[in-house]
């Protein structure tokens, strides 16, 4: 695009404008005042990532005698998170597991990507249930005793999988096939509650409610690991916070926004007197047998 045809696009619609100035703001400038944390850096033997997870949600919840503390997130979204954490160095030495396809994109930088999200998706809520997740990563641990493992929930992230979320709430298709369900299929659940077409606090409750279906299992999970496990997330969500320095609205966890609301995450801790010896390893990949357009689909990751 020409400079000419972006400044008339500009002059048709500010708000475009407008919301590259604040990420442009964000990225450069808030990206350095509020710095994330590097978590491959930190001391664990097992990270429990709960996709989309706002600290102030999870706090909520009743972890026992773990430390619940909050950690600055990397990225607004996964892409970022992975990128801003597997750029410094080949992740050689960690078993990723994982319901969120995105991660296999990065497989050349990690010792072993278990993509979950190929060989056992749940076809009639489309995406990966917390207990395919959970059997996933005790075989990982299993078959790895040497390498740090990542188990990555899909959950709290669309798709809403309680009852409200399915009863109360239209769904989209993907571009790639999927059933037509409503009349605005091919828009995603953020879009539709900034369009003002879903009810805000129903989408909210859907949301909680993915909380409900995915912390105790990870609870129970992290307990039962030999090792020190921590729960956290690789970012959060946001349902009309304004940003800065233009308040438009952010809905959803866009790419390039640095809101509270999207990237201060639960960083909850549980101690273990047994610790793995960790060694690196060769790098190894894997053949996929799904289209990975097709599961981001589904999850709500039309624009990424």
């Amino acid at each position: 695009m020409s400079l000419v045809e972006k400044f008339l696009l500009g002059l048709r619609n500010p708000t475009l404008v407008m919301d590259r100035i604040n990420r442009e703001f964000a990225s450069k400038i808030l990206s350095k005042t509020r710095k994330g944390a590097k978590v491959f850096e930190e001391d664990w033997d097992f990270l429990i990532i709960l996709d989309a997870a706002r600290y102030d949600c999870i706090r909520e919840y009743d972890f026992g005698q773990a430390d619940v503390e909050s950690r600055i997130s990397g990225g607004s979204n996964s892409i970022e998170f992975i990128e801003y954490n597997a750029n410094d160095r080949p992740l050689d030495d960690v078993v990723w597991v994982t319901a969120n396809p995105w991660v296999s994109n990065y497989d050349d930088r990690i010792y072993k990507v278990v993509n979950v999200w190929d060989f056992g998706w749940n076809e009639d809520l489309n995406t990966v249930l917390p207990e395919t997740i959970v059997e996933a990563t005790m075989e990982a641990v299993r078959e790895y005793p040497n390498k740090r493992v990542v188990a990555h929930f899909m959950q709290p992230h669309y798709p809403f999988i309680g009852v409200t979320g399915q009863n109360q709430l239209p769904k989209h298709r993907s571009f790639t096939g999927g059933d037509k369900i409503e009349s605005n299929i091919d828009v995603d659940i953020w879009t539709q509650l900034q369009n003002g077409e879903v009810d805000e606090e129903t989408v909210r409750k859907a949301y909680i409610e993915n909380f409900d279906e995915v912390v105790p299992k990870a609870k129970k999970l992290a307990e039962s690991l030999p090792g020190k496990a921590v729960i956290t997330a690789d970012h959060g969500n946001e349902f009309g916070t304004r940003s800065f320095p233009f308040p438009l609205p952010i809905y959803g966890h866009p790419a390039q926004q640095r809101t509270y609301g999207l990237i201060e995450v639960p960083w909850i801790v549980y101690s273990s007197d047994q610790r793995r010896t960790i060694k690196s390893g060769e790098i190894t990949q894997e053949d996929i047998d799904t289209d990975v357009s097709e599961r981001l689909n589904h999850l709500g990751y039309i624009d990424e």
